[in-house]
């Protein structure tokens, strides 16, 4: 790594990589005898009102064994490919997931499909709650997330990083995190539960943009 460049990090479910979450529920169902309503879901995008109540503890690992069977489904978020390009020519990227290393291999082949599998210094897996520290470690300045909850937690433990807050489409109106730690894209305002395919493409794409402009002037006022 080149001490000069300016270190940034990305979440990767929901902000480099997306999938159907109805097939995910689906795959709850029929699997797992899980009940499911996709009415609550259009709702809310909220998983535990789809699931009847599932904590975190319960989905996480299967949505691994989802993802390990059906990697064929998640696809790259529009304006992700373009902008993580561009600035790896001028910043030292990773990507910090609470993805297991038992997704690896599938997480890699969706890099690869979209090119961008040589742009990431480093990947940090199975970092659930626990990302402020590696943040902290990478001297990273610049983090991307979507998970609020997620972002709470790094701007206590992430010695000092900016985090930016990626849309989510899960669980309603995104909430407002008031911490001057936390830059929130514009796209954010524009999250709605009832957004159509084409509605959530040029949401992800405005992002994407924002997010170059915001680091690229960063990275320029740090090392000038």
């Amino acid at each position: 790594m080149s001490e000069e460049k300016f270190v940034v990090s990305f979440d990767i479910d929901d902000v480099i990589t997306h999938y159907d979450e109805r097939e995910f529920l689906k795959f709850g169902r029929e699997q797992y005898n899980w009940h499911i309503d996709l009415e609550a879901f259009a709702r809310t995008h909220d998983w535990s009102k789809a699931t009847g109540g599932k904590v975190t503890e319960e989905i996480s690992p299967v949505f691994s064994e989802f993802m390990l069977r059906n990697a064929h489904l998640q696809r790259i978020i529009p304006g992700a490919q373009k902008t993580l390009r561009e600035l790896s020519t001028c910043c030292d990227l990773h990507a910090i997931t609470a993805r297991t290393r038992a997704l690896r291999e599938i997480t890699m082949q969706i890099f690869n499909e979209g090119d961008i599998h040589t742009v990431f210094s480093s990947i940090t897996w199975g970092a659930r709650k626990k990302k402020g520290p590696v943040i902290a470690e990478k001297q990273v300045k610049i983090h991307v997330e979507d998970d609020a909850k997620e972002i709470e937690s790094i701007i206590v433990n992430g010695a000092g990083v900016l985090v930016i807050q990626f849309p989510s489409f899960r669980g309603g109106k995104q909430p407002i995190i008031d911490d001057s730690r936390v830059h929130r894209l514009r796209a954010c305002n524009h999250v709605q539960c009832s957004e159509t395919k084409a509605d959530k493409e040029l949401i992800w794409k405005s992002a994407w943009a924002e997010i170059e402009d915001v680091v690229q002037r960063a990275s320029i006022f740090q090392l000038t």
